[in-house]
């Protein structure tokens, strides 16, 4: 994701390669596991924590100490303070990875999840001034920014990191299984490509779009309304379509629902039960009990 000045845009790269994993219902060879720490010395209690909760579970593995060859060289960055980090991942776990399993189930979860995120303190400035707040690189890695300034508050998660999350995940989804192809002729002269940005949200919307970032190309157009959805409870939704307009929120209408059936026939889950598990775990996020590490 990227900020450009004062307004939120979105960059999300493009997702080419799908990593599926072990079922649950394979052993799990925790000696010849690959999370093994090389040192055994260096292991914490958050280090344990992460392999049982996350690595075995989920096959992810989580990257949160600081190592210039897992960051892109353009950058310069400040590492993920390591509370900051163990809040990040409980509430990733929580509201994100559980998310998926009360709805679709753990085995669903761990094979399209992306295999690795890694957790970036400061936000990454390209030389035109806009900011990153999150790459993702061929559905395998996601790299989070600004985990430094992490704040438990359910609107500016939403609006945040699970955007992103969900939205790198959703083209792991159509990656797998094509969507229709009726999606496309809704705006198939609307897209523009790498001029996105100089269209604002609100003009973007009474095209047909969701946000401005949609107006890329079909699959970015796709999971930006797949992710918005589920991370906009019902005013919000309802601001966006009063926002588009009569003809504007007929096409992103008819694009939801291309995407609600997507989901019910491909994926046998119900769009709608998603994003009300989604919204639930995202609001008792500034309640829960997270483990102190230290």
């Amino acid at each position: 994701m990227k900020m450009k000045k004062l307004n939120i845009l979105y960059f999300i790269a493009v997702l080419a390669v799908l990593v599926t994993s072990c079922r649950k219902d394979d052993p799990v060879d925790k000696d010849n596991s690959i999370f093994q720490p090389a040192d055994p010395a260096t292991v914490t209690e958050f280090d344990n924590w992460l392999i049982k909760n996350i690595a075995y579970p989920y096959n992810i593995d989580i990257l949160y100490k600081y190592n210039d060859i897992n960051t892109d060289p353009r950058f310069i960055l400040v590492p993920a303070d390591v509370k900051k980090s163990q809040l990040a991942i409980q509430v990733l776990k929580y509201a994100w990875l559980e998310a998926y399993d009360e709805v679709l189930g753990v085995d669903f979860t761990r094979q399209y999840a992306p295999k690795q995120f890694m957790f970036v303190g400061s936000s990454a400035i390209e030389s035109d001034n806009t900011k990153v707040m999150a790459t993702a690189e061929g559905g395998v890695k996601i790299t989070m920014y600004e985990v430094n300034t992490l704040e438990l508050d359910a609107a500016k998660l939403n609006d945040g990191y699970f955007h992103i999350i969900h939205h790198e995940f959703s083209h792991i989804l159509h990656q797998t299984k094509n969507y229709s192809t009726d999606y496309q002729k809704i705006s198939e002269s609307d897209y523009i490509k790498d001029d996105w940005w100089l269209t604002s949200d609100a003009d973007a919307r009474k095209k047909g779009f969701v946000s401005a970032y949609s107006m890329v190309e079909p699959n970015e157009d796709f999971a930006e309304v797949y992710s918005i959805f589920i991370t906009s409870t019902d005013a919000q939704w309802k601001s966006i379509i009063a926002q588009a307009g009569t003809e504007g929120a007929e096409k992103i209408n008819k694009k939801l629902n291309i995407i609600r059936e997507y989901a019910k026939n491909s994926w046998e889950f119900d769009l709608d039960e998603l994003r009300s598990v989604v919204l639930r775990r995202s609001e008792r996020v500034p309640g829960l009990s997270f483990v102190d590490f230290n």
